[in-house]
């Protein structure tokens, strides 16, 4: 009945079962005759220091290394898009590897620009500035966010087979050389996060981004999460990355403690593959039941505010009904962040007023809105406590609002209508890819 990942963990005694969260310092007990799980995926590798990174650059999939390339196109100038810090990627462990790459190859420090990939989210501070590289290098390297809507810091590169315009930081386009680095993990639209999205949207205009971030793409059937092949969302991205020229990138990907579990480097689309195939190897369970609640909490670096949070909630629409509620925590110390999320239920009294209003009024920052309309449309019943959010928030978004956590588990129980629910806890869940079947290995 027990099992324990490090960080998330069951124990029975006397009858109950009490779950750990150790990353948002939480805890639940329950009876344990309602325990129907914890869902982890298989708990991926980890290693430290600089080996792994510095194997990966010198032994890139499908490319020449970083020193070669410079060399063959003569170049000298460089760009590196780098996450901003929500995605909590370490790019620290590889920057300065990468730095060494380019001098010795030649080129000079202050030709190297690290740009910011913000995409709609705000420019990075000093100390997430300071985070790149290390400090033997910060401040005589370029440092820049990129800037949607400053039309004059962007320029326009070409148009899509689906017509949208590309338009990317102007100074990171004129540089010789581009580099990106990120991180591969399940994402909503794009099936995996990682590679080509450090271009689109990551240093796009505002127009690109509202070209691709479309109602009709969100709602493709082909948009889907895990899935590449057929996904217009992964497709566009990778054709504007491809139009922008990225010669070289670095994927990490990153384990249930956020230390580096994988690094690979090399050609744009086969290396991100094969970071994908990675995750998917030790990321898929099978759910042994449909569960009348579950228990989902997010981890960091997603549980900072409630508009990356919340993608954890629409990542169960595929196992939920009207028969089922969904507990929901997470920190979100910034709060929810994304105004545009909340302004369709600022303008609406019901969820069918808040989805017309969006659809009339649409900002690309209203897709975690769409999907979690689409969630409140299977009937489900959400119950939601944040210490960072008001419960008003909540309720506004259609939710039951709780005033801790004691709250959470009761009114859980309360709207389940069962005295004794089947339970799942689900940490970490865009970690993990699932569907409901025969119980797997994962389960105890």
């Amino acid at each position: 009945m027990s099992q324990e990942n490090g960080l998330y963990y069951t124990r029975c005694h006397d009858g109950k079962v009490t779950y750990h969260d150790k990353v948002e310092n939480v805890q639940f007990e329950i009876p344990e005759e309602d325990f129907a799980g914890l869902m982890l995926g298989q708990k991926m590798p980890s290693f430290e220091g600089a080996n792994g990174c510095l194997d990966a650059l010198r032994n890139p999939i499908s490319s020449h290394t970083i020193s070669q390339l410079v060399r063959e196109k003569h170049a000298k100038t460089v760009s590196i898009i780098v996450s901003d810090g929500t995605r909590g990627v370490p790019t620290n462990a590889v920057s300065g590897l990468i730095i060494e790459e380019l001098l010795a190859a030649g080129v000079k420090l202050e030709d190297i620009l690290f740009i910011v990939a913000t995409g709609l989210h705000r420019a990075a501070n000093e100390a997430e500035y300071r985070a790149l590289v290390d400090e033997k290098y910060y401040g005589r390297v370029r440092m820049i966010s990129s800037d949607a809507f400053d039309e004059t810091a962007n320029v326009n590169i070409g148009t899509s087979a689906r017509g949208t315009p590309i338009d990317v930081n102007r100074q990171a386009y004129a540089c010789d050389l581009h580099i990106s680095i990120g991180k591969a993990a399940f994402h909503g639209m794009a099936g995996f996060s990682g590679g080509r999205k450090s271009v689109l949207p990551g240093i796009c205009s505002y127009r690109t981004i509202c070209g691709n971030h479309t109602p009709q793409m969100i709602t493709d059937r082909g948009t889907c999460r895990g899935v590449l092949e057929g996904n217009p969302f992964h497709e566009e991205m990778l054709e504007a990355a491809r139009m922008y020229r990225i010669d070289f990138c670095v994927t990490f990907v990153m384990n249930d403690e956020n230390k580096i579990a994988g690094v690979f480097a090399g050609e744009l689309n086969e290396s991100h593959q094969a970071a994908c195939n990675f995750i998917k190897k030790y990321a898929d369970i099978k759910l042994p039941e449909k569960a009348d609640i579950y228990f989902v909490t997010t981890g960091a670096p997603f549980n900072v505010n409630f508009y990356q949070a919340s993608r954890a909630m629409r990542m169960i629409d595929r196992c939920i009904d009207e028969n089922t509620v969904v507990a929901f925590y997470a920190g979100c110390p910034e709060g929810i962040m994304a105004d545009q999320m909340m302004m369709p239920f600022d303008h609406s009294h019901s969820v069918e007023e808040a989805e017309k209003w969006m659809w009339s009024h649409w900002d690309p920052r209203m897709d975690d809105t769409l999907f979690h309309i689409k969630t409140l449309k299977t009937n489900a019943k959400f119950v939601c406590y944040s210490p960072g959010v008001e419960r008003a928030a909540f309720e506004k978004m259609h939710c039951h609002g709780a005033d801790s956590y004691e709250d959470l588990l009761h009114q859980a129980y309360k709207l389940s209508g069962k005295a004794h629910p089947r339970v799942i806890f689900f940490p970490m869940l865009h970690k993990i890819s699932f569907r409901i079947g025969q119980q797997s290995a994962s389960v105890k």
